[in-house]
Protein backbone atom coordinates (compact mmCIF):
# COMPACT_ATOMS: atom_id res chain seq x y z
CA UNK A 1 0.00 0.00 0.00
CA UNK A 2 1.60 3.22 -0.66
CA UNK A 3 2.48 6.01 1.65
CA UNK A 4 1.84 9.57 1.70
CA UNK A 5 4.61 11.96 2.53
CA UNK A 6 3.33 14.91 3.86
CA UNK A 7 5.73 17.77 4.63
CA UNK A 8 4.39 20.43 7.11
CA UNK A 9 4.37 24.24 5.83
CA UNK A 10 6.40 25.47 8.84
CA UNK A 11 8.84 22.99 7.16
CA UNK A 12 8.70 23.71 3.57
CA UNK A 13 8.63 28.17 3.96
CA UNK A 14 11.48 28.01 6.22
CA UNK A 15 13.43 24.91 5.00
CA UNK A 16 15.49 23.72 8.30
CA UNK A 17 13.41 23.17 11.57
CA UNK A 18 15.08 22.41 14.72
CA UNK A 19 13.55 18.53 16.32
CA UNK A 20 15.83 18.50 19.51
CA UNK A 21 18.55 20.61 20.96
CA UNK A 22 20.92 20.55 23.62
CA UNK A 23 23.54 22.09 25.20
CA UNK A 24 26.65 21.36 27.62
CA UNK A 25 29.79 23.42 29.02
CA UNK A 26 32.90 22.39 29.57
CA UNK A 27 35.22 23.99 33.29
CA UNK A 28 37.20 25.51 30.98
CA UNK A 29 33.91 27.88 29.27
CA UNK A 30 33.63 25.44 26.08
CA UNK A 31 29.73 25.04 24.80
CA UNK A 32 28.74 22.41 22.81
CA UNK A 33 25.26 22.48 21.21
CA UNK A 34 24.41 19.46 19.29
CA UNK A 35 21.07 20.10 17.15
CA UNK A 36 18.56 17.77 15.12
CA UNK A 37 17.68 19.51 12.08
CA UNK A 38 14.38 18.58 9.85
CA UNK A 39 15.27 19.48 6.43
CA UNK A 40 13.09 20.28 3.59
CA UNK A 41 13.66 18.35 0.54
CA UNK A 42 13.59 21.85 -1.63
CA UNK A 43 16.89 22.40 0.74
CA UNK A 44 18.87 19.00 0.37
CA UNK A 45 20.94 20.60 -2.57
CA UNK A 46 22.59 23.28 -0.34
CA UNK A 47 23.80 21.17 2.35
CA UNK A 48 27.13 21.48 1.30
CA UNK A 49 27.16 24.74 1.10
CA UNK A 50 25.95 25.64 4.44
CA UNK A 51 27.18 22.01 6.72
CA UNK A 52 31.18 22.87 7.24
CA UNK A 53 33.74 23.60 9.80
CA UNK A 54 32.89 26.61 11.70
CA UNK A 55 29.51 27.13 9.46
CA UNK A 56 27.29 29.12 11.59
CA UNK A 57 23.93 27.36 12.68
CA UNK A 58 21.11 27.62 9.25
CA UNK A 59 18.43 27.97 12.13
CA UNK A 60 19.96 29.09 15.95
CA UNK A 61 19.22 26.70 18.53
CA UNK A 62 16.99 28.44 21.62
CA UNK A 63 18.56 26.22 24.32
CA UNK A 64 21.95 28.67 23.67
CA UNK A 65 21.90 32.54 24.68
CA UNK A 66 23.58 34.24 22.13
CA UNK A 67 24.43 37.40 24.53
CA UNK A 68 26.66 34.59 26.81
CA UNK A 69 28.66 33.47 23.67
CA UNK A 70 32.36 35.69 22.71
CA UNK A 71 33.29 36.83 19.51
CA UNK A 72 30.02 37.82 17.09
CA UNK A 73 28.06 35.66 19.88
CA UNK A 74 28.03 32.84 17.37
CA UNK A 75 27.84 28.46 17.48
CA UNK A 76 30.63 27.59 15.04
CA UNK A 77 30.13 23.93 12.98
CA UNK A 78 32.67 20.97 14.45
CA UNK A 79 30.75 18.11 12.57
CA UNK A 80 27.49 17.04 11.64
CA UNK A 81 25.55 13.61 9.88
CA UNK A 82 23.02 13.48 7.02
CA UNK A 83 20.01 10.82 7.63
CA UNK A 84 17.34 10.42 4.80
CA UNK A 85 14.46 8.10 6.27
CA UNK A 86 11.04 7.65 4.63
CA UNK A 87 11.45 10.51 2.02
CA UNK A 88 12.45 12.83 5.14
CA UNK A 89 15.80 14.21 5.63
CA UNK A 90 17.30 14.40 9.00
CA UNK A 91 20.93 16.72 10.09
CA UNK A 92 22.48 15.69 13.47
CA UNK A 93 25.14 18.74 14.16
CA UNK A 94 27.51 19.65 16.93
CA UNK A 95 28.26 23.05 17.39
CA UNK A 96 30.91 24.74 19.68
CA UNK A 97 31.41 28.01 20.76
CA UNK A 98 33.27 29.93 24.23
CA UNK A 99 31.44 31.90 27.17
CA UNK A 100 31.93 35.51 27.67
CA UNK A 101 34.56 36.18 30.01
CA UNK A 102 33.09 38.16 32.72
CA UNK A 103 33.67 39.85 36.03
CA UNK A 104 35.29 37.44 38.48
CA UNK A 105 35.24 34.48 35.91
CA UNK A 106 37.93 32.21 36.70
CA UNK A 107 39.74 29.85 34.45
CA UNK A 108 39.48 26.11 35.23
CA UNK A 109 42.54 25.80 37.31
CA UNK A 110 44.38 22.65 38.31
CA UNK A 111 47.36 22.43 40.50
CA UNK A 112 50.20 20.50 41.70
CA UNK A 113 53.17 20.16 43.62
CA UNK A 114 56.51 19.01 43.02
CA UNK A 115 59.65 18.35 45.69
CA UNK A 116 62.80 20.18 43.83
CA UNK A 117 66.16 20.80 44.79
CA UNK A 118 68.50 23.57 44.23
CA UNK A 119 72.41 22.76 42.91
CA UNK A 120 74.59 22.21 45.65
CA UNK A 121 75.44 25.74 47.44
CA UNK A 122 78.79 26.21 48.56
CA UNK A 123 79.31 28.32 51.87
CA UNK A 124 82.47 29.18 53.80
CA UNK A 125 82.08 27.75 57.20
CA UNK A 126 85.55 29.03 58.56
CA UNK A 127 88.88 27.70 58.18
CA UNK A 128 91.91 26.36 59.66
CA UNK A 129 95.04 27.72 60.44
CA UNK A 130 98.47 25.83 59.15
CA UNK A 131 101.31 25.19 61.47
CA UNK A 132 103.30 26.67 59.56
CA UNK A 133 106.20 29.16 60.17
CA UNK A 134 104.30 31.92 58.93
CA UNK A 135 100.37 30.45 59.56
CA UNK A 136 97.72 30.64 56.30
CA UNK A 137 94.25 30.91 57.05
CA UNK A 138 92.78 28.06 54.57
CA UNK A 139 89.29 28.36 54.10
CA UNK A 140 86.18 25.50 55.21
CA UNK A 141 83.33 25.10 52.65
CA UNK A 142 80.41 23.26 53.82
CA UNK A 143 78.12 22.03 51.17
CA UNK A 144 74.22 22.66 51.18
CA UNK A 145 71.19 21.70 48.70
CA UNK A 146 68.34 23.26 49.89
CA UNK A 147 64.63 20.95 49.02
CA UNK A 148 61.82 23.08 48.13
CA UNK A 149 58.10 22.47 47.00
CA UNK A 150 56.55 24.65 44.13
CA UNK A 151 53.57 24.23 42.93
CA UNK A 152 52.92 23.93 39.56
CA UNK A 153 49.36 25.54 38.07
CA UNK A 154 47.87 25.10 35.16
CA UNK A 155 44.86 27.19 33.69
CA UNK A 156 43.01 26.59 30.91
CA UNK A 157 40.39 28.54 28.99
CA UNK A 158 38.14 28.14 25.78
CA UNK A 159 38.40 31.14 23.43
CA UNK A 160 37.06 32.50 20.09
CA UNK A 161 40.34 33.40 17.75
CA UNK A 162 43.84 33.72 18.50
CA UNK A 163 45.86 36.44 20.54
CA UNK A 164 43.31 36.27 23.73
CA UNK A 165 44.74 34.37 25.79
CA UNK A 166 47.87 36.94 26.14
CA UNK A 167 45.79 39.00 27.82
CA UNK A 168 44.74 35.99 30.52
CA UNK A 169 45.37 37.93 33.95
CA UNK A 170 45.73 35.18 36.65
CA UNK A 171 48.97 35.79 38.09
CA UNK A 172 51.20 33.96 40.42
CA UNK A 173 54.46 35.03 42.38
CA UNK A 174 57.37 33.07 43.57
CA UNK A 175 56.66 33.50 46.60
CA UNK A 176 52.78 32.61 46.03
CA UNK A 177 54.02 29.37 44.59
CA UNK A 178 56.72 28.22 46.64
CA UNK A 179 56.35 26.63 49.97
CA UNK A 180 58.14 24.72 52.62
CA UNK A 181 61.44 25.66 52.20
CA UNK A 182 64.45 23.43 54.25
CA UNK A 183 67.72 22.03 53.91
CA UNK A 184 68.08 18.97 51.84
CA UNK A 185 71.54 18.11 52.41
CA UNK A 186 73.83 19.38 54.23
CA UNK A 187 77.80 18.03 53.92
CA UNK A 188 80.40 19.61 56.46
CA UNK A 189 84.15 20.11 55.23
CA UNK A 190 85.20 18.37 58.65
CA UNK A 191 82.08 16.08 59.48
CA UNK A 192 82.67 15.51 62.92
CA UNK A 193 82.64 19.25 63.53
CA UNK A 194 79.88 21.46 64.00
CA UNK A 195 81.38 24.95 61.61
CA UNK A 196 81.61 28.14 63.77
CA UNK A 197 79.84 29.76 60.94
CA UNK A 198 75.55 29.80 61.52
CA UNK A 199 74.20 28.98 58.22
CA UNK A 200 71.71 30.98 56.30
CA UNK A 201 68.42 30.33 56.58
CA UNK A 202 67.23 28.21 53.54
CA UNK A 203 64.72 30.41 51.95
CA UNK A 204 67.98 33.10 51.51
CA UNK A 205 69.67 29.95 50.05
CA UNK A 206 67.11 29.28 47.67
CA UNK A 207 66.59 33.21 46.68
CA UNK A 208 70.27 33.44 45.54
CA UNK A 209 69.02 31.46 42.40
CA UNK A 210 66.34 34.19 41.35
CA UNK A 211 63.42 31.94 40.82
CA UNK A 212 61.14 33.12 38.63
CA UNK A 213 57.74 32.07 37.23
CA UNK A 214 57.97 31.01 33.73
CA UNK A 215 54.58 31.21 31.77
CA UNK A 216 53.93 28.94 28.43
CA UNK A 217 50.44 28.21 26.64
CA UNK A 218 49.70 25.53 24.40
CA UNK A 219 47.18 26.05 22.12
CA UNK A 220 44.31 23.39 21.28
CA UNK A 221 42.48 23.86 18.80
CA UNK A 222 38.20 22.22 18.35
CA UNK A 223 37.99 24.18 15.06
CA UNK A 224 39.42 26.63 13.05
CA UNK A 225 37.96 29.02 15.14
CA UNK A 226 37.48 27.63 18.24
CA UNK A 227 40.35 26.99 20.61
CA UNK A 228 41.37 26.00 24.08
CA UNK A 229 44.21 27.17 25.38
CA UNK A 230 46.51 25.87 28.38
CA UNK A 231 48.59 27.38 30.38
CA UNK A 232 51.40 26.38 32.97
CA UNK A 233 52.83 28.27 35.54
CA UNK A 234 56.46 27.03 36.94
CA UNK A 235 59.26 28.08 38.93
CA UNK A 236 62.28 28.03 37.03
CA UNK A 237 65.85 29.74 37.86
CA UNK A 238 67.24 31.96 36.49
CA UNK A 239 70.34 30.93 34.26
CA UNK A 240 72.49 34.16 35.49
CA UNK A 241 72.53 33.78 38.71
CA UNK A 242 73.32 30.00 39.22
CA UNK A 243 77.31 30.62 39.00
CA UNK A 244 76.54 33.47 41.59
CA UNK A 245 74.73 31.08 43.92
CA UNK A 246 76.67 28.32 44.28
CA UNK A 247 79.39 30.35 46.47
CA UNK A 248 78.81 32.10 49.43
Amino acid sequence: MAATLHIASRLTSRRFVILDQSESQDPNGLVTVSVTYSVAPSATTDLDRLFYLDAPPPVFPTCTQKSTLQSTQGLYLLEYSVEKQFGLWTIQATYVGARNFISGQRPFITRDGESRVTPAIRIEAGYDITPEETPRQIPQYDTVIVRFVAQVITTELAGVGAGWFDLESTEQTTDSLIYRVEYGNLERSKPDVRTRFILPDPKVLLDRFKPYVEVSTNVRNVTNAVIVAVTTRNIVFDPLALDNAVNL
